[in-house]
């Protein structure tokens, strides 16, 4: 085995030196061939680095712009969770319209921030009503209408009217079945109907 190692490399020798593969001209035109390579290759790697980066920087940007719009959701929807329990927390008529529209709906006309306030400039008149009491009893007053509740008694649904009653200087709840008439000052037009009146203040 040795021996054929040995005529291999002598035949190799030999025929190197017969191509010149042992000159210093030779050597020095490997050595600009090797050096041009190693440079196209870090400049192959450093393009390919570059490349890598750039996509990575846009990553990142997306990933941040995607953090900041949940980051913006969630600020605002925690806002409107803080909202909501101050409004309950106070019992103010600045609620939020969310949580108004399903059961109850607030007039923008007649609004205050303290439902106990028993001053008449806080409120407009916006409606005369003709109402019978649970007694029987039928009175006129003067109301401004701040919410229309929709309750559940014995599988039966009743609708009510808060207002501010300018004749009792104070709020008071109204059920509309027992309306027997209303007034709009705003339009001049009276109703008598049940269903009439309930839309009247359902959009009013």
């Amino acid at each position: 085995m040795i021996e054929i190692l040995s005529i291999f490399l002598v035949a190799w020798i030999i025929y190197a030196w017969k191509t010149g593969k042992f000159k210093k001209e030779y050597q020095e035109k490997n050595n600009e061939e090797l050096k041009k390579t190693w440079t196209d290759l870090k400049q192959s790697l450093k393009s390919t680095n570059s490349n890598l980066l750039t996509s990575d920087d846009l990553n990142n940007k997306k990933s941040e712009k995607t953090l900041s719009q949940k980051q913006q959701k969630l600020s605002l929807k925690e806002h409107k969770k803080h909202a909501k329990l101050l409004a309950h927390k106070f019992d103010t008529r600045t609620q939020i319209p969310e949580i108004t529209i399903q059961h109850k709906r607030i007039s923008p006309k007649c609004t205050s921030n303290n439902k106990n306030t028993h001053l008449n400039d806080f409120y407009t008149p916006e409606f005369e009503i003709t109402y019978q009491s649970m007694g029987n009893h039928i009175s006129i007053r003067d109301i401004c209408f701040l919410e229309l509740i929709k309750k559940d008694f014995e599988h039966n649904e009743y609708y009510y009217v808060e207002a501010f009653c300018f004749s009792s200087n104070d709020l008071r709840s109204f059920r509309v079945d027992r309306i027997i008439k209303i007034y709009d000052y705003e339009s001049n037009k009276e109703y008598l109907d049940y269903k009439e009146i309930l839309n009247l203040l359902k959009f009013n």
